[in-house]
């Protein structure tokens, strides 16, 4: 079993490879998210390009996109040949594909990038999942928190020092992507078999039916919060550099202190997520934080002071961490045992793959309405959402008290 693969292994060698996998989390904000302090001035170097602003958001959507698209391939893949074959070309493709836009002349080149980085993240995060899974259930559970700070100290680490690199031009900072060479000597301490077998038995069993059903109203229902918080995802790394400068901020370190100040807040949220749901139960967590989510959006345009802004993304990304994780942990639940994990890789999937429709929802409110609008509509939408939450969650238990 993988599980005495990774027992078995030297003192070094474990914490090499646990370094490794936690590691992985960090391809999430690296790749998809880092680039939004350097979005404006992108756009404005490419203004004579047609659709320049839509296309300048995309930077960030695109590999979102594709990593979801790509994530359930990945899978496979790791399933038959292991972790270590997977993380390790990735990160190089990765390395290579991130920084090519700092030497790139062409906008549609760029993205075509970001759409290879797109593909890397997913090799390089469902590895991470899938040797995780390998470890004994007490410390697998542990490392998946580890995992969640790790992703939350990256997206800290990759906004603050992408600012810092761009006030050298928006090229530097895309330098940054260099440092994920560090995995490499992490990931050639693994087994070679770390997360082989666990994930092609998964894959196995997939398509081969059951009695029981996958998409119950449960789960579609949690699908479509999943692509509600999806889009979500993007108001701190993209669309807050985009408020701000529209308002007169155009420091790259000061466009980038939202979504530093959100990353850190996601990261200890997460952290208090154990402790939260046991009180509050998942539906209560779902309709409270969902509901703070909508008073942070909608406060956004009542201030153009950068300290209250920063305040209110910070609120945003800490109920987004929460719902994050609760999400995991509804979509189990609403599932059998025997549909978890394709309940899980549809959440996956949904939660990234609807950010590509971002930009032009975004585009199409800002033209009709202006920018102030995409948050307010995003915020009672939110609200609208909590109470639904509410209203069927006292329906069900009073349906159940009827019983």
């Amino acid at each position: 079993m993988i599980t005495e693969g990774t027992s078995a292994l030297s003192r070094p060698r474990q914490i090499a490879t646990v370094a490794a996998l936690l590691a992985c989390g960090v391809s999430i904000a690296l790749g998809l998210y880092a680039p939004g302090p350097v979005l404006p001035q992108v756009s404005e170097t490419f203004a004579a390009v047609p659709n320049s602003k839509l296309l300048t958001q995309l930077i960030t959507v695109v590999p979102s996109f594709v990593f979801a698209l790509s994530a359930p391939f990945a899978g496979g893949l790791v399933g038959r040949i292991g972790c270590k074959r997977i993380i390790i070309p990735s990160v190089i493709v990765f390395v290579i594909a991130g920084t090519l836009p700092a030497v790139l002349d062409e906008l549609w080149a760029i993205l075509a990038a970001r759409a290879v980085v797109g593909v890397c993240i997913a090799g390089i995060y469902t590895s991470g999942l899938a040797g995780i899974s390998a470890f004994p259930p007490e410390r697998r559970a542990a490392l998946f928190g580890w995992l969640t700070v790790t992703a939350g100290l990256g997206a800290v680490l990759s906004f603050s020092l992408v600012a810092t690199l761009a006030t050298h031009g928006w090229r530097a900072g895309f330098l940054l992507y260099l440092a994920g060479l560090a995995i490499i000597p992490l990931a050639l301490t693994m087994p070679r078999a770390l997360g082989k077998s666990g994930a092609a038995h998964a894959v196995e069993h997939i398509g081969h039916g059951t009695v029981d059903p996958l998409f119950t109203p449960a789960l579609i229902g949690l699908l479509a919060m999943v692509a509600f918080l999806g889009l979500n995802l993007l108001i701190s790394p993209v669309y807050a550099p985009i408020y701000l400068s529209r308002i007169g901020i155009t420091d790259p370190q000061l466009l980038a202190l939202p979504a530093t100040a959100g990353a850190i807040s996601s990261t200890i949220a997460a952290a208090a997520y154990g402790y939260l749901v046991r009180r509050l139960g998942v539906n209560g967590l779902t309709a409270l934080f969902i509901a703070v989510m909508g008073v942070a959006l909608i406060c956004v345009i009542f201030t153009s002071s950068l300290t209250m802004f920063t305040i209110a993304i910070l609120v945003h990304n800490a109920a987004s961490a929460l719902l994050g994780a609760n999400f995991n942990n509804a979509a189990l639940a609403s599932v059998s045992p025997a549909r978890g994990s394709q309940a899980l890789g549809l959440q996956v999937g949904m939660l990234f793959g609807i950010q590509l429709l971002f930009p032009f929802i975004v585009t199409a409110i800002e033209e009709a309405f202006g920018l102030p609008a995409v948050f307010v509509i995003d915020g009672v939408l939110a609200m609208a959402i909590a109470l639904t939450v509410v209203v069927l969650t006292r329906s069900f238990r009073r349906r159940a008290i009827a019983v």
